[in-house]
């Protein structure tokens, strides 16, 4: 059992490498875009969640609800490609 955990750790940190820049890349775009300004994209994250927290933006703001769902598919394309 510990083997096949660590083959998928490994599988993991293999897509990773692989994928998750561009994968960042995209989301840094999409961020940028939906925010309106230019910053790293943990500076882009934590405005994006004080919004959220404040209430400025929801579910009903479809540029929002497209973008989560794009980094979402993303991050379980690197976590687990067969989820799909």
């Amino acid at each position: 059992f510990q083997m096949r955990v660590a083959v998928n750790s490994l599988a993991i940190l293999e897509r990773e490498v692989r994928l998750g820049p561009a994968a960042d890349a995209r989301e840094h775009e999409r961020l940028a875009r939906l925010l309106g300004r230019e910053a790293p994209l943990d500076e882009l994250n934590r405005e994006l969640a004080r919004q959220l927290r404040s209430g400025e933006r929801d579910e009903t703001d479809a540029a929002l609800m497209a973008h989560l769902e794009t980094t979402i598919a993303d991050k379980i394309a690197i976590a687990n490609p067969k989820w799909r």
